[in-house]
This record gives C-alpha cells, sequence and structure tokens, in this order.
C-alpha cells in the first residue's frame, strides 16, 4: 500500500512540475503562462483556456464537420471551391463542397499549434514530423523547395498532405485534401511510390520549357511555311489572271482588224465573192 501511495505522490508531483519554469530557465519556480501544459494551454493570468485543448484531425478525417462544433469554429469566405462552407478558427481552416456524391474538403493550418496532425504540430522538426507521419501509415511522395508530399488511404480514399519546411527546418503549416490532382501524388507502378527531389523537379520543369520552345519554333516554321504557300499561289493566281487579260487583248485586236479589212474590199472583189 505504501508502494502504491508513493508512486502516485511521484506521479502527481512530476506532473506538476511541468506546470513551473525548471531550473536555468528564465522564469524558473514561476508558474508557466501562454503556453501549453500537456494537453491544455495556460493563458497569461496561469489559468486554463478551455476554449483551447489539444484536437488530434487524424480523428476527423471521416466526420470532418464535427470539427466546426468542437473547436468553435466560425463562418469565412471561401477559400478553396468557392462554397459558403468555410470555416476557421486560429489559423486553422476548413471546407467542403457538397452536392456531389463524393463530397471533396480541404484544410489547412496556418498558426494553431494545438491543432495537431497524428501528433504533429506546428513548431516540430521535419525530421520528427516524417518520422511520425511514416509511423502512422503516410508514405511520402516528394520533397521538394520547402514542402514534403505525403498520401495515406482512408476508407478507401486517397487523402494528400503537404508539410510546410521553414528555413529553420521546422513546419510551419500543413495543407491536407481528399482530391489529390496531379501525377505527383500517384505512384509510376503498383506498390511503389517514387520520390520526387527537388534536382529532378527542376530538370523536369527544363525539360518542360524545352518542350515548348521546340513547339514554339515549330509553330512559327509551319506558319512562314503556310505564309510562302499562300504567297506562291496568290502570284499564280495574279499570273493566270494577267495571261487571261493578255489574251482577251489579242482576240479584241484580231476582231479589230478583221473588222477593218472588211470594210477597206473593193467592189470587185465583193462580187467575185458574191
Amino acid at each position: 500500500m505504501y508502494f502504491f501511495g508513493r508512486n502516485l505522490f511521484y506521479n502527481v508531483y512530476s506532473r506538476l512540475l511541468n506546470y513551473f519554469g525548471k531550473t536555468g530557465e528564465s522564469n524558473e519556480g514561476v508558474l508557466r503562462t501562454n503556453t501549453w501544459v500537456g494537453n491544455y494551454y495556460v493563458d497569461a493570468n496561469g489559468r486554463w483556456d478551455k476554449s483551447k485543448t489539444v484536437v488530434d484531425i487524424k480523428n476527423y478525417l471521416t466526420n470532418y464537420k464535427n470539427l466546426v462544433s468542437k473547436l468553435g469554429m466560425k463562418k469565412t469566405r471561401s477559400w478553396q471551391f468557392g462554397s459558403s462552407d468555410s470555416y476557421v478558427k486560429d489559423g486553422f481552416y476548413l471546407e467542403w463542397q457538397e452536392g456531389y456524391s463524393f463530397e471533396p474538403f480541404s484544410m489547412k493550418n496556418e498558426s494553431a499549434d494545438y491543432i495537431r496532425l497524428n501528433g504533429i504540430s506546428i513548431g516540430d522538426s521535419e525530421n520528427s514530423s516524417d518520422v511520425m507521419l511514416r509511423n502512422a501509415g503516410w508514405e511520402n511522395k516528394f520533397k521538394w523547395n520547402g514542402e514534403n508530399g505525403y498520401t495515406k488511404k482512408i476508407n478507401g480514399t486517397l487523402h494528400a498532405l503537404t508539410i510546410y519546411i521553414n528555413s529553420s527546418g521546422c513546419v510551419k503549416g500543413w495543407y491536407l485534401n481528399n482530391w489529390p490532382q496531379g501525377v505527383d501524388w500517384f505512384s509510376a507502378e503498383e506498390d511503389e511510390t517514387p520520390i520526387v527531389t527537388q534536382n529532378e523537379k527542376e530538370q523536369e520543369i527544363i525539360e518542360e520549357n524545352k518542350d515548348s520552345e521546340i513547339k514554339k519554333d515549330q509553330d512559327e516554321q509551319k506558319e512562314e511555311t503556310n505564309l510562302e504557300e499562300r504567297i506562291t499561289e496568290t502570284d499564280k493566281i495574279q499570273e493566270e489572271k494577267s495571261q487571261l487579260n493578255e489574251n482577251d487583248s489579242k482576240d479584241t485586236q484580231e476582231r479589230e482588224t478583221q473588222s477593218d479589212n472588211s470594210e477597206n474590199k473593193s467592189p470587185k472583189e465583193e462580187k467575185v465573192i458574191n
């Protein structure tokens, strides 16, 4: 009995220590404020802010609409679908599109550190977030220019997640949806998940630009050829027209000559003819 009582006291005492600044910290021995202590947020007065409770989005990916009441979200201007079902709370945004057999949704977290995804919070290191996501079944699809892309099938629907990394190598935000678009999100072959590096992405952009330049040159060359053909055709028509005019002129001249000859014939010649 004494053993269990001592363990209980130790656990409670350890938890209480988390609410105060530790040795060596600027707030040593002082109650922590404006910070998270476990799953609770302590405000500037040292009180728990009940409006802020750690919420992990992983528990709401199939019933995301419940987040509106859970977080006390307010309506905001649409940023994804142009619909009226758009909500926000402390830099966390949620929006969905109704009226379809498949209902797409998008969510993004720009600053709410108490809203997490598989345990990941804004401010976590890139490496730790990558480990937690992989352990939760998310597959890394690409890493490029401060953006790490992951996918995961949830109830048969592919979800895409982008983690944004700042210059210090920490998570500064994330974006999630259930309607991924583009080849970056899909495997080239079954059971194979290619990683697109920044160099590969840059090379792809270079190749696309090169193809675009080649197509542009081809189009310009084709246009020049068509122009030359039109000019040649116009010249040919003009030449034929000139030839026709020349022939008409000759015919007219011959008729006039015959008419003159007829008028100049002598009476004797007319008699012989008669």
